[in-house]
């Protein structure tokens, strides 16, 4: 049996495979925290073959069984078992694209929202960026221009920390260093790891909604708390952008119904709380534009200390 232990905002993610392939090292990179909120252990198992999935069934592992994974993502027939700390994958496949697609399209998903959950931290789907400690997070729909965006910022003094998955609580943010989706000019797509993260959490600053346009033009502006109330809890929290009501609502399946939807409750009081106590803000810009692209890295130096 092999393994490789991934430190955590939650603690660490042990993930374990019959193959040193299958561990998801392409997918889950390696960051490092300077707090945590806090230290507990999650074990990923990737299994050959058929491996667990007995039991009580519950809605994932029938969509999983039918190989339907989360949102338009599909693929070869798994089986899966959840407990408290362990989540176990099972799937026949002899090629490390077939592991990675389900870690990626579900397990990592499904493992960090769970997580941050038990310990009050609100997942989200977002782009980290820090500099001297403090953090930015870009929140966006797909090919909204978040990648674009951090990707010049990082040529301009900020540390582009995570791509995709952001945990916040008490107002720190955590990324996690995870493969981000590059698409190129001629339409095809590559999947990168950031290298060399550094730090990856420090003080939220400023939350922005990226809407990408071609026209040159630079627009920022808060949105009012309906908007972006909305906005966070279909695009910006893994619940609503991941599709995951069920897999919370089953993660307690044995308890009370009351038990059952304490996850989902929670994760709409942390969205309120962080409105609560933080502006969002929509930004609109041609970062391919270089006038555009000037205006805005200025922007966002001058932001980050306000």
């Amino acid at each position: 049996m092999y393994s490789r232990l991934v430190e955590m905002p939650f603690g660490k993610l042990c993930i374990t495979s019959t193959s040193p392939d299958y561990l998801g090292s392409s997918v889950l990179g390696h960051a490092s925290y300077n707090r945590k909120f806090s230290d507990s252990l999650f074990t990923l198992k990737i299994n050959t073959g058929d491996g667990d999935g007995d039991g009580v069934a519950s809605y994932r592992q029938e969509m999983l069984r039918r190989g339907i994974y989360l949102g338009h993502h599909h693929g070869m027939s798994v089986k899966m078992k959840s407990e408290k700390d362990t989540l176990s994958i099972s799937l026949h496949y002899e090629s490390p694209d077939g592991y990675n697609k389900i870690i990626w399209t579900y397990a990592m998903k499904y493992v960090f929202t769970i997580m941050a959950l038990r310990y009050d931290a609100l997942h989200l789907k977002a782009t980290t960026l820090i500099k001297e400690g403090r953090a930015i997070l870009l929140l966006g729909r797909g090919k909204s221009g978040k990648t674009t965006l951090a990707s010049y910022l990082a040529q301009v003094g900020f540390n582009h920390v995570g791509n995709t998955h952001a945990m916040i609580k008490d107002e720190q943010v955590w990324a996690i260093n995870s493969w981000k989706r590059i698409r190129r000019s001629d339409g095809n797509e590559t999947y990168e790891l950031c290298d060399n993260v550094g730090i990856a959490n420090g003080k939220l600053v400023n939350i922005y909604v990226v809407d990408f346009n071609r026209e040159g033009n630079f627009h920022c502006s808060e949105l009012d708390f309906d908007m972006a109330f909305s906005f966070l809890l279909y695009f910006g929290g893994a619940t609503g952008n991941y599709d995951l009501k069920e897999d919370l609502f089953d993660y307690n399946m044995t308890e009370s119904f009351s038990k059952r939807m304490s996850f989902l409750v929670k994760e709409i009081s942390l969205i309120r709380q962080l409105l609560r106590n933080n502006k969002i803000y929509y930004l609109s810009a041609d970062i391919q534009n270089p006038d555009c692209a000037n205006v805005v890295g200025q922007y966002f130096q001058s932001r980050i200390y306000s």
